[in-house]
C-alpha cells in the first residue's frame, strides 16, 4: 500500500451452489460487474466441461461431463 498498489481480491464460495446455478448467467453477470479478461477466462474455464455425479440412497449414478449444471426435481 505504501507504493500505491492496487490490491483486488474477489472470494466466491460456489461449493453449494453447482447443482442448481445456470454458468452462461452467472459468466453474464460477472462480466456485466465488470469482470473481463484473464478472469472471466478463467472463471468460464472453471466452470464449464466439469464432471458431476449424483449420489442418492447409497445409489451413485454415472460419471457424465456437463456444459453446464442443469436443475434436477427430487422427489422424496
Amino acid at each position: 500500500m505504501e507504493h500505491r498498489q492496487k490490491i483486488l481480491a474477489i472470494f466466491y464460495d460456489l461449493t453449494n451452489a453447482f447443482g442448481t446455478m445456470c454458468v452462461p448467467i452467472l459468466l453474464r453477470k460477472f462480466e456485466m460487474n465488470g469482470v473481463r479478461g484473464v478472469a472471466l477466462d478463467w472463471l468460464r474455464s472453471s466452470l464449464t466441461g466439469r464432471t458431476q455425479v449424483v449420489k442418492v440412497m447409497q445409489r451413485v449414478g454415472k460419471w457424465e461431463r456437463t456444459v453446464y449444471p442443469s436443475e434436477v426435481s427430487v422427489v422424496r
